[in-house]
Parts: structure tokens; sequence; C-alpha cells
């Protein structure tokens, strides 16, 4: 989940180098192996994400991608010396935070190769394929550049004293809802916009939300925006941009997870000192909410069931948070993702696979 310090925002002219236009098909591999445990290199940090149906990985020197049978399909060497990536439903962004390059993949090739004269320091990618980068230089405060999936520029927006805070795109590609922020007499005022791709005239509607609340991620939803605010779960009809409804907590938000019918929060309430787990139907309001434990890692929905990562179990509860079983693990792992059937669990150096029924 992003966070207020990956809010910043942009600037700068993007030279674009397609490969070819086809993509450029990726042959390399580090394992042969098949099956689990997956044994994983050693490295820093890993970053673990559910992709087409698979998993990726990405370490301080490659970006894997795994089949669902532990089967590696490529193994890219980025190069980038501070990688972030970003997965959507058919395509990754990965991008050289703090420096000019990024690219985009597919299941199975690296499809667009871009530099930026100015550093990246953000980027957001959509379910339908769009992408944005964000840069930063001394002219604007802020730069955005949206490119479709065949890594086209659709658009530029720039800003002059506010910082970029979410985007995201509509399903059809033809709409960019950004968020930003800006400090007025002290105050952070946070706003969501609407563009249409096809112009970069003025938006089609605005929202402005209270003063000193802080916008932290954007979330198309078919019929409705989502914007997770340091403070408040907000909805919005996307046609209009007129409020249908919204949820304000105390404390902090530490994650959200979006579902097709309803959504989960994690909030840490500062004065009992609980993180608090709490589904919101599509309109914000509370559906249930549930104390959960201190070691509550990780909160993940799959086909309406709200499975949780609480130290040496995964259990799994209805959108009531009505619990409907749990699994045991052999040891605590870091994090997970649910497909099918099957929990695929990060653990120091491997990930496993477990049945969950």
């Amino acid at each position: 989940m992003s966070t207020a310090g990956a809010l910043i925002v942009l600037n700068a002219e993007i030279i674009f180098e397609p490969l070819n236009g086809i993509g450029s098909r990726i042959e390399s591999k580090t394992s042969s192996a098949k099956g689990f445990p997956v044994y994983l290199p050693g490295s820093a940090e890993y970053s673990f994400y559910e992709f087409d149906n698979n998993f990726i990985l990405l370490t301080d020197t490659y970006l894997y991608n795994y089949e669902q049978t532990g089967a590696q399909s490529y193994a890219f060497q980025h190069g980038y010396g501070t990688p972030v990536i970003l997965a959507g439903d058919s395509r990754i962004l990965l991008y050289n935070h703090n420096s000019t390059e990024y690219s985009i993949f597919n299941r199975g090739s690296r499809i667009n190769y871009g530099e930026t004269e100015q550093k990246i320091i953000g980027a957001f990618i959509g379910e339908g394929d769009m992408s944005g980068i964000v840069t930063a230089s001394k002219r604007y405060s802020n730069e955005l550049y949206v490119y479709d999936r065949n890594g086209a520029q659709r658009f530029i927006r720039r800003f002059i004293d506010e910082n970029v805070s979410g985007v995201d795109f509509s399903g059809d590609g033809s709409y960019v809802y950004i968020s930003t922020v800006k400090a007025i007499n002290g105050s952070n005022h946070s706003m969501l916009q609407k563009f249409s791709l096809k112009n970069e005239e003025n938006a089609v509607w605005s929202y402005s939300l209270p003063f000193n609340s802080w916008t932290l991620k954007v979330k198309a939803n078919g019929p409705f925006i989502n914007l997770i605010g340091d403070n408040s779960f907000v909805t919005l009809e996307s046609e209009t941009g007129d409020l249908v409804g919204s949820y304000e907590y105390d404390g902090g938000i530490k994650s959200a997870v979006f579902g097709d019918d309803f959504h989960v929060l994690v909030v840490h309430d500062n004065v009992s000192n609980d993180n608090i787990l709490i589904t919101l139907d599509q309109e914000s309001s509370v559906i249930s909410t549930k104390i959960m434990s201190a070691n509550l890692k990780q909160v993940e929905i799959f086909e309406n069931m709200v499975y949780t990562l609480e130290g040496g179990f995964i259990r799994y509860y209805d959108k009531n948070l009505k619990e409907l079983g749990e699994h045991r693990l052999a040891e605590e792992y870091d994090g997970f993702i649910v497909i099918g059937n099957s929990a695929f669990l990060l653990g120091f150096d491997v990930v496993e696979k477990i049945e969950l029924s």
C-alpha cells in the first residue's frame, strides 16, 4: 500500500523507446527446478505479488516470474539500483526509483523500455493496462505522464504547487483520476480530479476533501471511486464525482484491500493499541469490525473471502468477519498470496505452497 512518503510527484519530458513494438521475449532462467518449496536467491529485500494467476518476485538484482507449479517462467536481470514494482492484471511496471529507467512486462516479455529526462519518484498502474510515471523537476512541482498498453503517451498533466498522491484509470482506459495535495495556510488540502485521456483540457469534475486530509490511494471500482486517506475512506460516483459515503477513523491506516463487493481496512487504534479489521460495503458503510492480534501481518481478499496472516496461522473469514477456518503453519512467514484454493507463502529464503481446503 502507498504511504504518505510515496505520494511525492512529478516533472519531466519522457523519451519513450518501444522494443520493436512487439516486445522482447525473456528466455533467461536461473533455475529449471519445479515444485515447492521454491528456494530463493540471497537478497536484502523481496517484493512478492500475484500476477496473471501466477506469482512474481523482485529482488535487488532480478525480476522472477513463477508458475503455480513452482516452475520459473523467466528471470530478468534488471540492473536497477532501487527497483520498485507494480503489478496489474496483465502488466508489470518496474522502475528505478530516483533514477530514469522503467520497463513494462507481460507474462513472458519485456514489451517496453523507457527513460525519463528527470528522476522518477513514483508510478501507478491500472487494471486496464494504463500506467503513469511521476518525475521530479525544478520547473514544476509535479508532472504526470500517462501511457497506454503499447507504451504510447496519452496524457501529460503538470502541477505548479501540488503533489500527486494517487492515480488510477477507468476500466475502459478513457479517464484518469488524480488526487493531489497542497499546503494552504498550514493545512493540507486534498483534491481528486477526473480528466479525459482524449484531451488535456480542464477536469471533468473535482472533489475537495476536508482540510488536513491526505489521500494515500485512489481506486477506480466500476461506478465508484474510492479514496483511502490518512483519516477516512471515501466513496464517490465515478460519473459525477458526487459523494456516496465515507467512513472516518482515528489512528493510523495500516492497509486496505479492495474486493468486488466489499473492502477491508486495517486501522491501528492509538488509544487501545489494537489492530482493528473493518469491512465496508461499496458505499463506505461498515459491515463489521473485529479486534485483531498484534501479530497480524497481512490481509487479502479472494472470491469474497477475507484471509489473514497472523503469526503461525492463515485464517479466513466471511465479509461479516465470522471466522470460517484456519490453517496452522509450520513456521512464520513474511507475506502471502491466495490463488484459487492455494496460498503461496514468502519465507526468509523460500516460497511455500499450501492448500487451503
